[in-house]
């Protein structure tokens, strides 16, 4: 399915807006929300690679939101480099290891709340790379279903965002 930008904007919205809603999304609009999520990816950031199913089960956009986090043994202060619904990328210079959870309190804009949250590292980066500074992906244990909706809503808004920036761009012959 190859489609433009508004297309993908406008479908994603839909099944976007009815899962945020908290309704059931049917087999064939999981799927096709998948594939939205993955074209969108791509779209916004042609180095996705397009090759193969996403890594992913949520779609990511790029943020620099600030964030506390609790070890064991200390707190601390992290930038956010993207985030979704199921978990976000931390830049850090030294990630502990996979496995690891850890307590974060996180602002989301236009939430008057802060988020306060178990993760768990999925994966890290402990070194630079020309993409990404040292850090760790981690997933979300357990969130308060409302951050959950903001969190989301902020992605949706980033994606429309991109979209509608997409969109106007002239076309190349």
């Amino acid at each position: 399915m190859s489609l433009n930008a508004l297309e993908l904007l406008k479908l994603y919205k839909k099944l976007s807006a009815k899962r945020n809603q908290g309704q059931a999304l049917s087999a064939s609009e999981s799927k096709q929300l998948l594939d939205l999520e993955h074209q969108i990816a791509s779209l916004i950031d042609p180095t996705t690679s397009q090759a193969g199913p996403p890594r992913r089960q949520a779609l990511r956009v790029e943020t620099r939101l600030e964030v506390a986090i609790k070890s064991a043994d200390e707190m601390k202060k992290c930038f956010i480099k993207n985030i979704s619904g199921g978990g976000l990328y931390i830049e850090t210079p030294q990630p502990p290891p996979i496995g690891t959870r850890l307590d974060l309190k996180l602002a989301i804009p236009g939430y008057n709340k802060v988020v306060e949250t178990l993760v768990e590292v999925a994966w890290t980066m402990p070194n630079p790379s020309a993409e990404m500074q040292p850090g760790m992906g981690v997933k979300f244990i357990s969130i308060d279903p409302a951050a959950k909706k903001q969190i989301q809503k902020l992605v949706d808004e980033r994606v429309t965002t991109a979209l509608s920036s997409k969109a106007e761009e002239p076309k190349k012959p």
